[in-house]
């Protein structure tokens, strides 16, 4: 007669610490998403909260970078809550429950959303007129430069230093 107790003790073994690993990985994944979504949302309000100036150059290329962040993660921030709700549903099933902190980022955070967006819609708005300010020196800066090329290319060609006969 053969014994399977030892056997199926291992596999029970086994199947525990596999599911232990995936819980940790599925709590690790709602409580990193929602943490680095608020850290974004920090950065990106303080960011596009600051008055941008004419001729202000650097201001205005790092609002048209938080717009930017914004704009890229629109998607995936939009499709993350509903999917994090179900892992959440999942966990619970599995006698796992979340700390009342990612309760309270899951019910906060998606207006906080809504609302940076909002504010990128508005600061665009804003900054538009100083972007089509710098479209145009910087036009002005590379049509001097084309004369100033063209004029060198002509001094060249009349005292050309190596002439071939």
């Amino acid at each position: 007669r053969l014994s399977i107790r030892p056997f199926k003790q291992n596999l029970l073994n086994v199947v525990r610490k596999w599911s232990l690993m995936f819980k940790t990985h599925l709590i690790d994944h709602v409580t990193n998403s929602l943490k680095n979504l608020q850290d974004f949302i920090k950065v990106t309000t303080s960011g596009l909260t600051v008055e941008v100036e004419d001729g202000d150059y650097e201001g205005l290329v790092a609002c048209m970078g938080n717009l930017l962040n914004v704009r890229d993660r629109t998607a995936l921030t939009d499709e993350m809550f509903e999917p994090l709700k179900q892992t959440i549903d999942l966990l619970k099933s599995y006698d796992h429950e979340m700390s009342e902190e990612v309760h309270q980022q899951l019910q906060e955070l998606p207006e906080q959303w809504n609302n940076v967006k909002k504010q990128g819609v508005m600061v665009k708005q804003q900054v538009a007129p100083l972007q089509a300010n710098e479209v145009a020196i910087i036009r002005r800066k590379c049509t001097s430069f084309d004369v100033k090329q063209h004029e060198f290319r002509e001094m060249f060609r009349k005292d050309a230093p190596f002439k071939y006969a």
